[in-house]
């Protein structure tokens, strides 16, 4: 073999190594993990965080929230708080107040400011538990903790709150071995911390880009990054629950079932109807009268009440729970309760006025408030119920019946503070309405209860049922109609030989007959139909029932009432 063909051959050879050699290097290069230290900060979670921010992270499958970090203390939004942790912070947008109202205390604190009051008593916090920057508020993370149902860990470099809220399960894995935690999903990417092995990670998602199989994950100090499979066993499901704050009811609810009966008192000479009225109503345990009426935006009320009717009440062995309506359309019930001086007026004056005459409750009859008021009145009966449990006085609240469009009147938190949420069951069909109907039929006063009973423990509930029926007129003009009541009704059919039929849907006596040529329609209210609504409420072990109005009843009802409610 030539000299010059040999050279060829071992040039090539060595070559070929190095070729080899290099694709070898680069193979085990590519495949190689990367365990190189990666600075935290890099993940895509807490890059570009400015240094006085941190990064609220409450679970597995929530976007993590930008805080504030003032004077060392973690600031959350004040809407996140409010939305997601405790709805029952209030914010006055005019004046800048936050307030909270426990059952046994109202809580006033201003923004930026470490003093608040407490029950009107001065106290104070480490740090202003709540600020407004630039237009946004924020609530201190330790006073959110120290009155919602959430547990917060602080860790720095970088800033995070790690949260842990309610009641929750979550996907969880163990690593087998010491595994890095890897900036991306990828083993070339850094690495931001090695887990010790049996340490448990929180499952955030999969990830089919990666060969390598890896899991996306979260350490319990939050901490995001990525876990190749291999290097962690099963996963598996746990529960994690942060204990309830226990809020200490405070109420001064009557002792036994409430048989109340409302008293329409339309001025001061009213008043004298009130014999003619109780000595029908055997057995009624509280009388609540129409006296009060709020008067002006700023909180005023007008009163037409009587101590010596509370007093002749209490003779009787009656509570006497004094009435206040917004039905003046010159006063705004919006104004008066969204600005906080106005309804801390009107709450000190219901207060005040019921002190001044002996009585012993405030039945709340606020009506057709918009939507954007809803906030407001709750907020003013959380406010008013701590006012009147330390002044002894019982707290009751006249509500529609639960429905969609009336959600806004928030039934839930009206009873975690007042003493009796009364279900307004009547006017089902009413006035206006442009088919004729019942007015409160069996159907309509069980779905009032039972839908009521999935938001307020069932002792301070009351359903209010009507002694008053409507005789409907249905002509080619349209449908009209007159309320009328149990006596008169009685009457009416009696004189009018009008035949009735017991309608099971209702359940109640229906007559239908033609006068003119106009076709006449009465769902007859009578001791029989009241019984089936009696027995609903029975039944249910609520904590009470309502009628409006007294003087309707017929000489029967009374009877019937004790009887069902022995």
């Amino acid at each position: 073999m030539e000299r010059s063909t040999l050279l060829k051959i071992i040039i090539g050879a060595v070559l070929t190594m190095a070729i080899v050699a290099a694709l070898l290097l680069a193979v085990k290069q590519k495949f190689t993990e990367n365990l190189e230290e990666a600075d935290v900060s890099l993940s895509e979670e807490y890059s570009a965080l400015p240094e006085d921010e941190a990064l609220f992270i409450m679970e597995k499958d929530t976007d993590p929230v930008r805080c504030i970090i003032r004077d060392g203390e973690p600031y959350l939004p004040f809407d996140f708080v409010t939305s997601v942790f405790n709805d029952g912070f209030f914010w006055d947008e005019d004046e800048n107040i936050c307030f909270y109202v426990l059952p046994e205390a109202i809580m006033k604190f201003y923004a930026g400011g470490k003093n608040y009051h407490y029950n009107g008593a001065l106290s104070s916090e480490e740090v202003a538990p709540v600020i407004v920057e630039n237009g946004e508020r924020f609530m201190s993370m330790h006073f959110c903790e120290k009155y919602s149902d959430v547990k917060f860990s602080y860790y720095e470099d970088p800033a995070r709150i790690v949260a842990n809220h309610g009641s929750n399960e979550y996907l969880f894995y163990r690593t087998v071995d010491d595994a890095p935690l890897h900036i991306g999903p990828d083993i070339k990417s850094g690495v931001l911390l090695t887990l010790s092995a049996d340490s448990e990670i929180y499952y955030i998602s999969g990830n089919a880009k990666s060969s390598r199989d890896f899991l996306k994950v979260m350490t319990a100090d939050g901490i995001f990054g990525y876990v190749q499979k291999k290097h962690v066993g099963e996963s598996y499901y746990d529960l994690r629950s942060v204990a309830k704050k226990k809020l200490n009811g405070f109420y001064c609810m009557y002792d036994g079932t409430v048989k109340l009966g409302w008293h329409l008192v339309a001025s001061e000479a009213g008043n004298v109807t009130y014999d003619d009225v109780v000595k029908r109503a055997e057995g009624m345990n509280v009388i609540s009268p129409t006296w009060l009426k709020l008067s002006s935006e700023d909180g005023d009320i007008t009163s037409i009440g009587s101590a010596e009717y509370v007093e002749k009440a209490h003779e009787a062995g009656l509570k006497v729970w004094i009435l206040i309506d917004n039905f003046d359309d010159e006063v705004s019930s919006h104004e008066t309760l969204a600005n906080t001086d106005s309804r801390e007026k009107l709450e000190a004056n219901l207060v005040a006025e019921t002190q001044r005459l002996g009585a012993d409750g405030i039945n709340i009859d606020f009506e057709a408030l918009a939507q954007k008021t809803g906030i407001y009145f709750v907020e003013f009966l959380k406010e008013l119920s701590v006012r009147c449990h330390f002044a002894g006085l019982t707290l009751s609240v006249d509500d529609y019946v639960p429905s969609a469009y009336r959600s806004y009147y928030d039934l839930e938190t009206q009873g975690k503070y007042v003493d009796y949420v009364i279900l307004m069951a009547y006017d089902e069909h009413y006035a206006g309405s442009p088919t004729a109907g019942s007015v409160s039929s069996i159907g309509y006063v069980r779905d009032a209860i039972t839908n009521c009973l999935e938001m307020v423990n069932k002792e301070h509930i009351m359903v209010g049922l009507p002694f008053y029926t409507r005789l409907w007129r249905e002509n080619a003009a349209g449908v009209s109609s007159e309320a009328m009541t149990m006596r008169n009704q009685m009457d009416y059919i009696s004189e009018n030989n009008i035949e009735l039929t017991w309608d099971e849907e209702t359940a109640q006596n229906y007559a239908e007959f033609k006068v003119g040529g106009v076709v006449h329609k009465m769902w007859v209210e009578d001791s029989r139909s009241l019984s089936y609504k009696l027995s609903a409420a029975a039944n249910a072990d609520i904590g009470g029932v309502a009628f409006w109005r007294l003087g309707q009843e017929t000489d029967d009802i009374w009877q019937l009432i004790n009887m069902v409610f022995e």
